[in-house]
Order: structure tokens, then sequence, then C-alpha cells
């Protein structure tokens, strides 16, 4: 706006009462900039033209000191996903980084430690993006989080893509207020990707029971078993991991998914129920690894680099297949979670020495956020 100077063109909103009405018309100038601008601005001519002229980048049509400056200012938090939602929007076309910090959960997959280096990486990412036309079709929740659906445009240099996002907020209780946690985004303008009810499902962390039991067998593959691997690969998918055991969402199952990328797999998640190890292979190789159920840590394990596996696909076939390199070893720390299993039991008395600052850390973390043991 302020490089094709609009403000010079547009009508004076204060006029003379026997002027209002030729004023109000817009000039042939006007028109002819506003259609020059209008792919970045997204709107039609009559909504552009009732918008007050110091709009929230939000689009919410309101003026931005009277929505979301209050939130990036710090007079008051969002008391709202959508609120939320729109103020960090807004806070990154303003490259109001700091916000976008403090206004993520430390639990999501998105948190960094280093505040620093995580706000040097969040300024470049803004100062070379515009972002455009926020849309959002509609929100919902459930008591573990609540979800906004959106679609928006962003331009770096002269390219311009429109994106859908489905964003998870979840609440902290030590500060009462909402956090943003994470989201899945597609490329497109995709109104029907708003869910019914929150799919993501929270996780069970490290000191939680059912990660130390072993998992039941699941007796038939029923709507009831479909629907969870559909929650649990929208969690995979949010957390961005490459593999999650039902235990892991408190669901004392023998079920784990996994999502491997080139070359290591296809980028297609596969669904193993009812597994059984049923041999490993004499070769022993050390590789790091993580877990969602202990975000933030990582360890160098040792595990058979070749392994064979008899498992259930959701079509309720039966495999038996070899595995190896990083397939076997994702396929080995998921099954590790249904026999009750986590990777530090598999570590040397050094290498728990050298995690727990991590490891209380974590603890931490999670007492802030309210998170305790079940």
């Amino acid at each position: 706006l302020k490089q094709l100077n609009l403000k010079s063109l547009a009508i004076p909103r204060k006029v003379n009462s026997k002027r209002r009405r030729h004023c109000q018309k817009p000039t042939f100038e006007f028109i002819c900039a506003y259609n020059t601008i209008r792919g970045t601005i997204g709107l039609p001519l009559e909504e552009f033209l009732s918008m007050p002229s110091s709009s929230c980048p939000c689009f919410s049509g309101v003026a931005y000191s009277d929505c979301c400056a209050p939130y990036l200012t710090g007079l008051t938090w969002p008391s709202s996903a959508e609120a939320l939602m729109r103020s960090r929007f807004t806070a990154y076309a303003k490259q109001c980084v700091d916000y976008l910090i403090d206004s993520t959960h430390p639990l999501g997959p998105h948190y960094q430690t280093h505040r620093k280096s995580w706000k040097q990486e969040l300024l470049k990412q803004v100062q070379k993006t515009h972002f455009d036309h926020l849309t959002i079709f509609g929100s919902t929740e459930n008591i573990h989080f609540s979800c906004v659906t959106f679609s928006f445009s962003v331009r770096m240099g002269q390219t311009q893509e429109t994106y859908t996002e489905r964003s998870y907020f979840k609440k902290v209780p030590n500060k009462d207020r909402l956090l943003y946690f994470g989201g899945r985004v597609w490329k497109g303008h995709h109104p029907t990707m708003m869910p019914q009810t929150p799919l993501l499902l929270p996780l069970a962390y490290f000191h939680d029971r059912v990660l130390h039991q072993r998992a039941q067998k699941i007796p038939a593959i029923t709507e009831t078993v479909i629907n969870l691997v559909d929650q649990m690969t929208e969690t995979l998918e949010v957390h961005q991991g490459i593999g999650l055991a039902a235990p892991q969402v408190n669901q004392p199952y023998r079920l784990f998914i996994t999502k491997l990328p080139p070359p290591h797999g296809t980028h297609e998640v596969e669904v193993w129920i009812n597994p059984n190890l049923v041999k490993t292979g004499p070769k022993i190789c050390l590789l790091d690894e993580g877990c969602l159920s202990l975000p933030r840590i990582y360890a160098s394990v040792a595990r058979p680099e070749e392994i064979t596996l008899q498992a259930l696909h959701l079509d309720g076939r039966q495999i038996e297949q070899t595995f190896s390199g990083w397939q076997a070893r994702v396929i080995q720390h998921e099954y590790d979670h249904l026999e009750g299993i986590l990777f530090p039991t598999k570590l040397s008395e050094d290498q728990l020495k050298e995690l727990a600052p991590s490891l209380n850390l974590l603890e931490e973390t999670l007492k802030q956020c309210g998170h305790t043991p079940s």
C-alpha cells in the first residue's frame, strides 16, 4: 500500500454530508491501483474498501489497535484458539518473533530450548516472506486440544503460494493460557480439511505407566482400530516423527505405525498390528535415536542391523518380512514400546549420566506444563 501510495488515492472518511455520496465513489486511479495489487490482497473491491486504513494484518477487518495489538504488546492474552492463531499470523506479518516464541508450547515439536538461535532462525524466515490473505474455515476442540483450520498465502520473491493449515493449541494449566502446539500444512486452498473434532492425541511421557507395560494383543481389526490409526497418523504428522506406537498415545495395544522418508522408505504411513519379532541378525549397529515420548533427548543405541518381523497390515494381510538398516532400527524402536521398553534402558551408565541434565530439564518442563505421570 505504501509503495503504491493508495492513501493519497483513497476517499476521506469524514466528509461533508452534502458531498458524502460523491466522495464515497472510488476514483479511477484508486481502482487501477487496487487491481494492481489485487492478487496480493486477495479481497473483493467492496470488502477492501470497507476495511479501516489501519486494518489488522490478520484480515479480521478490524483496526490493528483493536484486534491483535493488545496481544502482541503484552496487554492481554488471547482467550480463544482462533484469536491466538490470528495474533500469531499478525506476529509473522509484523516480524514479532518474541511473541511467536512466547506463544509456542514447550512440549510442541517446534519449541527450541536455545532462544537466541531460535529467534535468529525465525527472523530470517519472516524477513524474506510476505504473509497474505488469511481465511479461517472453522475451529473445534476437545478436552485435550483446540484446532483451527485456515488457509493463507505467502510470497517469497516472485513466488506466491497458497497453503491450508490445521493448527493445534493446548492450554498450560499453570499459566491458564492457550499456546500453539503444532500443525499440518497442505499446499492449496482446502476448506474440507477441517475435522469434526481434533484428531491429535496427547502423548504419554517417559514416567507414564503405559510406557512401561507390555501392550495387549488386538483381537480384531474394527472401526475403533481404524480410527485409532487415523488419529495416530495425525499425531505422527504433527510431531514430524517417523514412528509412533499405540502406548505412546496412552493406548495399551500392540500396534505401531512408521513413516520413513526416502531413501529409507516411501513417505507412506505403514501400519503394523500384533507384530512379532521372529529373528535378529548377528551384526550390531550403533546410531543416534530420539523418541516422541522423550522430546529433545537423543543418544546412540546399539541394535541388530537386520531383523525379521511378522505382523498384520490394516487390511488384515499377514506378512513376514526381513528389514535392514534404518527401517529395521525404527521398527525395533517401536516394537520396544509394545514390550514396555524405552531406549534409555539400553544405554550405558556413562550415557545415562550424560543425559541426566536433559532428562531433569524435561521433567521440569512436564511439571510446568501441568503433566503428571499417569
